[in-house]
């Protein structure tokens, strides 16, 4: 399927829809506290999957909201009040703060060091391609093993340029595909680059888009595949590395890449965001934005016996939804977990790339 979508937060107006709160508020410290609450309430998407109370969350919040209080003090309340979403795709922009809930990186370990990486693994004479892609023959494997790193999905690839950086590793032993410390952009970017790597169409992921103001009010799921590209492809071993800074198109591009039977996931779980978010507006002209949308990967791309030891962390949301699958919003998890110690910092050494180095010559 080549209907993608973008992430492009896009401004949703109450009139667009009937179901959206058709009162205009005015700019009052609780009309802005209300208007956020209710348009949040309709038209968020993970309340019942992160068992969220929002009406307790509104009794506790509305008790901090006064006429008198300063407008740096209200952004808080509401900045307070959305990190209770527990959602990187949540944001509030104020003249205050951009405000967020950085948790899913933030209470993880980084998994991840660009100058070890860098100066130890990808060799001096490294390239800079299309997308700011870095790629070059591994450092010390003579010609074997090619590896790519993409630090983010907000470009656009050029065809022409792609083919010319895959076609220098045609005839490795395989390829190390490197998105740690992605944090997104286009889906188009993610599935652009998740088709060079697809032998035949495969169900990459389902989303579904909130349909109505009830809390379980969805639309009926949209399957979205992996497709072999019209241009050129390689269909050798490839290991992808993630990490917990792996977030939103990043984690899709996982979901993509993990339906294909030539690519082996290592790292650490993906960060998640699995969905896509819309732009709002409070009377008072501040932007929020919150996700209106749910992705869910087939059981088969899970990782083998994954559900019956799950990782502890998420072991009370990892489970198969019927018809849907599971839901990415807290990660994807990798087939081989591998830490980056202290010590591996102190020695300059990068643990996931060595694995990565081992599989690929099993």
């Amino acid at each position: 399927m080549k209907n993608y979508l973008l992430i492009i937060p896009v401004l949703i107006l109450s009139s667009c829809n009937n179901w959206v709160v058709d009162k205009s508020p005015g700019d009052s410290n609780y009309e802005n506290f209300e208007s956020m609450w209710s348009t949040i309430d309709q038209r968020y998407s993970f309340f019942e999957y992160k068992r969220i109370n929002w009406d307790s969350l509104r009794s506790e919040y509305e008790k901090r909201i006064f006429p008198s209080m300063s407008q740096e003090a209200l952004a808080n309340v509401l900045g307070d009040m959305i990190s209770e979403l527990q959602d990187g795709h949540v944001n509030l922009s104020s003249p205050y703060d951009y405000h967020r809930n950085w948790d899913w990186y933030l209470n993880f370990p980084p998994n991840f060091d660009r100058n070890i990486a860098e100066r130890n693994y990808w060799g001096k004479d490294y390239r800079i391609g299309t997308g700011s892609i870095r790629h070059n023959f591994l450092k010390d494997t003579m010609t074997d093993i090619g590896y790519i790193f993409l630090p983010s999905f907000s470009v656009f690839l050029n065809n022409a340029e792609l083919d010319i950086i895959l076609q220098k590793y045609a005839t490795t032993k395989g390829l190390i595909v490197d998105i740690r410390d992605n944090g997104g952009g286009f889906l188009t970017t993610a599935h652009q680059l998740a088709d060079r790597f697809a032998d035949q169409e495969r169900l990459g992921y389902k989303s579904i888009s909130k349909a109505g103001p009830a809390h379980d009010q969805f639309s009926n799921p949209e399957n979205f595949n992996v497709a072999p590209s019209d241009n050129f492809r390689y269909l050798g071993k490839v290991v992808l590395l993630t990490n917990r800074r792996c977030f939103s198109s990043s984690t899709t591009f996982t979901a993509l890449m993990r339906a294909l039977p030539n690519v082996l996931v290592i790292g650490d779980r993906t960060g998640g965001g699995g969905g896509t978010p819309a732009d709002f507006e409070l009377p008072n002209g501040w932007v929020y934005r919150f996700s209106v949308t749910q992705t869910y990967i087939p059981e088969s791309s899970l990782p083998t016996g994954y559900l019956e030891d799950p990782d502890s962390v998420f072991a009370s949301y990892d489970k198969i939804y019927p018809e849907l699958g599971f839901n990415v919003e807290f990660g994807i998890p990798v087939d081989i977990s591998v830490e980056q110690t202290p010590e591996d910092l102190a020695n300059g050494i990068d643990p996931i790339i060595e694995q990565a180095v081992i599989e690929i010559r099993k």
